[in-house]
C-alpha cells in the first residue's frame, strides 16, 4: 500500500469515520422506515444504504413516498438531538495534522447543516475548512462530484487530495475523482472488504494517518 505521493490536503469522510454515529442512526431510522414500508428490514438491506444519500437510497423501497419518509427522519434525528461520539483519538489526530498545516475538510452523504452542529458541539470545526454536505452537489459519492468540489474549495489538485473513509463507496469516489484513497477502518469500516476495493491506504488506527503520510507518531491521547 502507498503511493509515495505526500498529499497537501486530507479529505474525511464524517459518519462512521470521524464519528461514531451508525448505531444510534439506524435505532432512530429503522422503526419509521419500518413503519413506511410495512415491514422490517434486514441488516443485509439497512447495510445497503451505509454511505448513500438516503432519500435517493429510500427510493427502492418507496418509490412514491421516499422524501417524506426521509424528512420525518430527519425531524426526528432533529427533535433527539443525539449526542454523536468521536471515536477514540480523532481529537488527537485532527491535533497533529492541524498544527503540521494539513489543509483538511468533509465530505459526507449526510446534509451540511447537521453535520456542521455536531462540529460546534464537538468543538472540532477549527480543523476544517468547510464540509461539502448531500444538498452542495445534485450527484453523491460514489460520483467524484463531492470529492472534486472539496478539491476545488480547497485550491488543491485533485491528485494532491486524500479521501478517507469508511466504505467501499468512498475508494470508488476517490478513485474516480483522481484522488488518494484512503480507507479507515477503527469505526464502520471493514478491512477485507475495504481492501478489496484496492484503496492505497489503509488505516487500523487514527495515529496511523499521519504516521502512513508523513512519517509522524502521533501523540498519546490524553
Amino acid at each position: 500500500l502507498g503511493t509515495g505521493r505526500i498529499p497537501e490536503s486530507i479529505i474525511f469522510d464524517f459518519d462512521g469515520t470521524l464519528v461514531d454515529s451508525e448505531k444510534i442512526t439506524f435505532q432512530l431510522a429503522t422503526p419509521i422506515i419500518s413503519r413506511y414500508i410495512g415491514r422490517e428490514l434486514t441488516m443485509e438491506e439497512l447495510n445497503t444504504i451505509k454511505g448513500k444519500v438516503w432519500k435517493s437510497a429510500f427510493k427502492k423501497w418507496l418509490p412514491e413516498g421516499h422524501e417524506k419518509l426521509y424528512q420525518e427522519i430527519v425531524d426526528n434525528w432533529k427533535a433527539v438531538n443525539p449526542a454523536l461520539p468521536l471515536y477514540p483519538d480523532i481529537r488527537e489526530m485532527l491535533e497533529i495534522l492541524h498544527k503540521n498545516g494539513i489543509s483538511m475538510a468533509i465530505v459526507s452523504s449526510r446534509e451540511r447543516s447537521l453535520i456542521s452542529k455536531d462540529l460546534e458541539r464537538l468543538s472540532i470545526e477549527r480543523f476544517f475548512e468547510f464540509v461539502v454536505g448531500q444538498e452542495d452537489t445534485e450527484y453523491h459519492k460514489p460520483d467524484p462530484e463531492p470529492l472534486l468540489k472539496a478539491s476545488d474549495l480547497l485550491k488543491v489538485e485533485k491528485n494532491s487530495c486524500i479521501y478517507i473513509g469508511d466504505q467501499v463507496s468512498d475508494i470508488i469516489a476517490s478513485r474516480a475523482a483522481g484522488m488518494i484513497a484512503g480507507g479507515a477502518f477503527w469505526g464502520e469500516g471493514i478491512q477485507s472488504i475495504l481492501m478489496e476495493a484496492n484503496p492505497d491506504y489503509l488505516f487500523s488506527k487514527p495515529n496511523e494517518v499521519a504516521q502512513q503520510l508523513f512519517g509522524q507518531n502521533m501523540p498519546e491521547a490524553e
